[in-house]
């Protein structure tokens, strides 16, 4: 409980910063305390940042984030890779959905997209929920990595296949443009 009074102590404090970046150790904190049900003030940054590992328990704590900055109009994601702690799997994640509108999400900008398996790739189904309620986007850039070493060929069908997955998503912004590199 100590730590939920300085986390949401230095969430007060930080409330003239326009510019917020989360590390992969910060935002495992503050996913764990999320996860606990702690209560952060509404913060009025433009910019988020996150660098984390992305998997399914992140995409839902990712989630509960966004819909804590109601001022946000860009949002970064930049993959890293950490090791999973112990007893926390691939799959082990409750499931939330994004409850509100993006009313101010302009941007995104996701780096270090790297995965073959498109059907459980969790953020492709950020990008999903991303592209339902930001009303206001206009541009979503994904960086796609090379996938594991793969021949060249193989990478053009992942590109495909990401591709042809990106284009079947509903937008709620008729501006919204999705770049893959």
């Amino acid at each position: 409980m100590e730590a939920m009074y300085y986390v949401q102590k230095l969430f007060l404090s930080l409330q003239h910063v326009k510019n917020l970046e989360l590390g992969p150790r910060c935002f495992k904190v503050l996913s764990a305390l999320l996860r606990r049900g702690l209560w952060i003030p509404i913060p009025k940054q433009d910019c988020l940042r996150l660098k984390l590992q992305m998997d399914k328990l992140s995409l839902s704590l990712v989630l509960r984030l966004l819909g804590s900055f109601p001022d946000l109009e860009t949002l970064v994601i930049e993959r890293t890779y950490l090791p999973y702690p112990a007893g926390v799997g691939r799959g082990s994640y409750a499931s939330y959905l994004l409850k509100c509108d993006l009313l101010h999400l302009k941007s995104v900008d996701i780096k270090n997209f790297e995965e073959s398996d498109i059907a459980g790739e969790p953020i492709l189904k950020l990008v999903q929920l991303l592209l339902d309620k930001a009303m206001v986007l206009e541009k979503m850039v994904i960086k796609v990595n090379d996938l594991r070493g793969l021949s060249s060929t193989h990478n053009s069908s992942d590109y495909i296949k990401i591709t042809r997955t990106l284009l079947s998503y509903p937008r709620s912004s008729l501006k919204a443009v999705v770049v893959l590199r």
